[in-house]
């Protein structure tokens, strides 16, 4: 009995071990061929590069890069990894793919932080009409890496819809840098220097509307100006802008000086930061320069040599040199050399009217006169210096 119990137990204990050696081995078994397939899974899913974030294509500046889509294509992203170690433009170039009905597919671009998160969105709806083979466009960056996905706007019915596409890049210290569609993210200007930037960005949700920001001084005068290329010009831009306190600040009274470069001079209404905001409505990317200044003083002028006398009515005619973007003259008179600074003066507005007539004057008698230039900012009169006293005789 005590035999037949002993070999009952072992051959249990063996039995058992078996049993667990094959359910051992059939686990391992399982979990092998599950890292196989999820590796080859991982594998298949890993060779279309740039279909997501984790897995872009690298961009290397100046190199051409390829992307096609077709009716099985089964992701519509293609993500680029842009790194750059310095502030400037980025510029892509994308070569317009032709759809099913052999026209130009429209594209969508999305600019996104190293977090993930949207800086700015262009999308290709006006310059989808226009002659140019390619879409390009432009974003001003401050270092740092960066994605940039493009998805198509168009269905492939068969065969494949093709894009050829590259980067590249130009440093820039002073730039509208993205992102810049509020106040709080607004590019502050540097007195008197011009910065480069791009608006329009073509109905897209972030990049649309640009927005500066620069600390002005109560009562100083300042001019704003806006140099545009493309064949655009400052007129075709929407322009908001505001005081510290809200208040918007008029902007119709555009001017343009010998550069031509358009501008407008105002009075800064308080101390602190003014905020100034383009919004483009042709809707294309449009390179522009802005610059924000101390105004210039009305430029001087002085009355020209020779005496131009009238012997009718008591009168005499004094003529200066004209003067660009005045809005008129004053002159001063006096009987009285030491007293010219309280003499009478006679105004003429425009700056093309380069001559006043004196009337009522003396025979025999010498007139001293000078002459300055004077210009409006907000309502104020803003003067020039006065000119050398003349010495005139009726």
């Amino acid at each position: 009995v005590v035999m037949w119990i002993f070999s009952y137990q072992c051959s249990t204990y063996y039995c058992n071990l078996r049993m667990k050696r094959h359910v051992k081995r059939t686990i391992l078994f399982i979990c092998f061929v599950l890292v196989i397939s999820f590796g080859l899974c991982t594998a298949a899913y890993a060779e279309t590069i740039g279909n997501t974030m984790t897995n872009p294509v690298i961009v290397s500046l100046g190199q051409t890069y390829s992307m096609s889509w077709n009716k099985d294509t089964d992701h519509l992203y293609h993500y680029n990894k842009v790194v750059l170690d310095q502030k400037g433009i980025l510029k892509f170039t994308f070569s317009k793919p032709y759809d099913s009905d052999a026209e130009y597919g429209s594209l969508k671009f999305t600019v996104a932080n190293e977090d993930g998160e949207s800086i700015w969105e262009s999308k290709s709806n006006e310059a989808q009409e226009k002659a140019s083979p390619n879409y390009v466009n432009y974003i001003c960056l401050n270092p740092g890496t960066y994605y940039v996905n493009v998805v198509p706007g168009f269905y492939v019915t068969s065969g494949t819809i093709d894009t050829t596409y590259s980067f590249s890049f130009e440093p820039a210290e002073y730039i509208e840098v993205e992102p810049n569609e509020s106040t709080s993210k607004a590019t502050n200007l540097k007195i008197g220097t011009f910065y480069t930037g791009y608006y329009g960005n073509d109905y897209g949700d972030y990049g649309e509307n640009d927005f500066f920001k620069f600390y002005l001084k109560k009562g100083s005068s300042y001019r704003l100006y806006l140099d545009n290329y493309d064949e655009l010009d400052a007129t075709t831009c929407i322009m908001d802008f505001f005081a510290p306190n809200g208040e918007e600040i008029s902007t119709y009274d555009w001017k343009l000086n010998s550069y031509g470069y358009r501008y407008i001079e105002f009075i800064a209404p308080a101390t602190g930061y003014h905020y100034f905001q383009l919004t483009n409505y042709s809707k294309l990317p449009i390179k522009y320069r802005i610059r924000i200044s101390h105004a210039l003083a009305p430029a001087k002028t002085s009355i020209t040599g020779g005496y131009n006398f009238s012997y009718y009515d008591n009168e005499i005619s004094v003529r200066f040199n004209e003067k660009t973007n005045v809005a008129g003259y004053e002159v001063q008179y006096s009987t009285d050399k030491s007293k010219i600074s309280s003499g009478k003066i006679k105004k003429v507005a425009g700056e093309d009217n380069y001559d006043v007539d004196i009337k009522g004057v003396i025979g025999a008698k010498r007139y001293y006169v000078r002459v300055r230039t004077y210009k409006t900012i907000n309502g104020t009169k803003k003067y020039s210096s006065w000119s050398k006293v003349k010495t005139l005789i009726y």
